[in-house]
């Protein structure tokens, strides 16, 4: 199995609100235990030094857990972080649309991402799936009864599309409007597997509304134009309708440490999204220097006046300036170093690599 997938996967485990929390915690606890331990013999300088030092810093690790567990719990602060996500992406308004409008926009593929499952065949198959992915469900339902025509594809791994594929029969969608696509173990995979699925057809792509930036940029990076159909809003449109400091927003609550889980979560899929592309760019770029075969896309990159120019060799000059150079009347070495000097001065200096322009949707 992939090397950074698994990476990925471990590391996510331990950068989670409540679990930076407790580590916290647990950490300072060992800590405070340690600086209370009793030795046989009298401790020398060096271990009461060790002991109050062990002893301070587990008294500021638990401090700072416990002060950390109650901020990520507070609507105060779950709430921006999840709104900052769902303002990105609003829900489609088709509603307000007259029905020749809808027919105009018409897709051909209504794309629904996987959420989490709990998956058992003696579970009604609304039950069988998570909230996020239920919501995901009850959206492709609205847009399936919209738009008639289109084909509803769900991706994801197998337990999570065989429980989304019941769960949408059983709201009333036909099997037969129904594609599936279950390798995908991320949703980094989801626009790779998709391709010979979709092809350049337009499509909408529903998910929630704090996971639809992370979705979009991927999608976008594969070259895929998608239309961003998000649901399952927490907090978009009514953020700051009402006062912060109400004493009652300052009571810990599980639905907002929740909350904060779920931005952590994205937020983090978005800088390893970024960190993960521009290592894949890198890599790319280098290997079409090495072989001289040139990598798709990287005129464009080139081109773009928001990236540099990759450095070229010095013997790379225009036609123009090799013919006025040869019928230019030979100058003594000290002006000619100094000419040439000038010349360098004038052409534009190369900037480090690196420097590709990466996605939109990654900032």
């Amino acid at each position: 199995m992939d090397f950074w997938f698994l990476f990925k996967k471990s590391v996510s485990l331990y950068v989670h609100p409540l679990t930076i929390a407790m580590e916290l915690i647990v950490t300072g606890v060992v800590l405070i235990g340690f600086s209370r331990r009793i030795f046989r013999k009298p401790p020398g300088k060096f271990s009461r030094w060790l002991r109050q030092a062990s002893g301070n810093l587990g008294m500021a690790a638990v401090i700072s857990g416990v002060f950390f567990l109650f901020m990520v719990s507070i609507k105060p602060v779950a709430d921006p972080l999840v709104f900052s996500l769902e303002k990105q992406y609003p829900p489609l308004r088709l509603d307000q649309m007259t029905d020749s409008q809808i027919e105009a926009v018409a897709p051909e593929f209504i794309v629904v991402l996987a959420g989490g499952e709990r998956y058992d065949p003696d579970k009604p198959p609304t039950s069988q799936l998570s909230y996020a992915a239920l919501a995901r469900v009850n959206e492709g339902v609205r847009l399936g009864l919209l738009f008639p025509k289109a084909t509803i594809v769900f991706t994801g791994q197998p337990d999570e599309v065989r429980a989304m594929t019941e769960a949408i029969v059983s709201l009333g969608i036909s099997r037969d409007r129904i594609q599936s696509e279950n390798e995908s173990r991320d949703t980094k995979d989801h626009p790779r597997f998709l391709r010979p699925i979709l092809g350049e057809a337009r499509f909408f792509l529903v998910t929630s509304g704090t996971h639809m930036p992370r979705a979009m940029a991927l999608f976008e990076a594969e070259a895929f134009e998608p239309v961003a159909a998000a649901c399952d809003f927490w907090v978009w449109p009514n953020f700051g309708t009402e006062s912060p400091y109400t004493p009652e927003n300052f009571i810990p609550k599980v639905e907002h440490l929740w909350m904060s889980h779920t931005a952590f979560h994205e937020y983090m899929g978005l800088a390893w999204a970024k960190l993960h592309e521009a290592e894949e760019r890198r890599a790319e770029v280098a290997a079409g220097e090495e072989s001289g075969i040139s990598v798709p896309g990287k005129e464009e990159v080139e081109s773009s006046p928001a990236s540099a120019p990759l450095p070229l060799p010095s013997r790379n000059r225009s036609s123009k300036a090799i013919e006025e150079e040869q019928k230019a009347p030979a100058l003594p070495s000290k002006k000619k170093t100094e000419s040439s000097e000038s010349t360098s001065e004038k052409r534009p200096k190369p900037a480090p690599r690196g420097t590709d322009k990466l996605p939109s949707g990654f900032l």
